[in-house]
């Protein structure tokens, strides 16, 4: 640590992102056995945002995740406004695309897309009869962006 404690464990799971301090301190102590440039691109574009004040879908409290392979939604409830009847969303869109991915090569995760740049990746393929997708991207006043490693 940085305070010069040290850990033993089976397993250790960082979940830091393309430029993981976790990873940067296992190649130091490892002495280049993990070597950082064995990370690579899955060709997967995570966008992310939160909407706030839309109106819940389903029952309210359901999580869903929507697609496959090559494009994906998964989108929940974080916080309710009981007066409002309104709610903030959560949300994932992940997008298995060459061309997108190298639009947005950098893997911080203070990148940000607009509204229009989501709803032209995912180009009208993610259509549900309870949520409207656009609308929900639309609202969300950031949307992070970074490729999946």
């Amino acid at each position: 640590t940085e305070q010069g404690e040290a850990y033993r464990a089976l397993c250790v799971i960082g979940c830091d992102g393309i430029h993981s301090r976790l990873a940067s301190r296992l190649c130091e102590a490892s002495a280049g056995a993990i070597q950082r440039s064995a990370l690579h691109h899955t060709g997967h574009i995570m966008f992310r945002g939160v909407a706030p004040d839309q109106p819940p879908f389903l029952d309210g409290e359901t999580m869903i995740s929507a697609g496959g392979v090559g494009l994906k939604l998964v989108a929940y409830p974080i916080a309710s406004d009981e007066t409002a009847g309104t709610q903030l969303i959560n949300w994932v869109v992940v997008i298995l695309s060459e061309k997108v991915s190298s639009e947005h090569p950098t893997g911080d995760y203070d990148t940000f897309v607009s509204a229009e740049d989501v709803i032209a990746a995912v180009d009208g393929r993610l259509t549900l009869p309870f949520l409207d997708v656009d609308a929900l991207v639309r609202a969300s006043p950031r949307i992070n962006v970074w490729p999946m490693t």
